[in-house]
């Protein structure tokens, strides 16, 4: 049987989350506006997720000291890619509420 190192199993689980948190931020985006999709907004979209994975794997050595035990790397990582995700969908509602008056 092939052993897979726990860190690159935990890696891979945590690349996926941040896949699938981008296309639901992506197909939430799509039916609400059901205007033409760009690639400039498109890869703007896949960007900020995996921004939002790199510096949340960055920091996650930092303060895990202070994190629960059941908060893992993968765990830590799929939880900042969503609610960054949230974040922006949240601050381009708004921003679009100023603008429209």
């Amino acid at each position: 049987m092939y052993h897979v190192d726990p860190d690159v199993m935990s890696f891979m689980v945590a690349v996926l989350m941040s896949c699938v948190t981008a296309f639901i931020s992506i197909a939430k985006k799509v039916i609400r506006r059901r205007k033409p999709i760009s690639k400039l907004w498109l890869s703007n979209e896949v960007a900020m997720c995996l921004l939002a994975f790199m510096v949340a794997m960055e920091m996650f050595p930092h303060i895990s000291i202070v994190l629960p035990a059941f908060i893992t790397e993968p765990i830590f990582l799929a939880i900042c890619v969503h609610m960054s995700s949230r974040l922006i969908i949240m601050l381009e509602e708004r921003a679009s509420k100023a603008i429209s008056g």
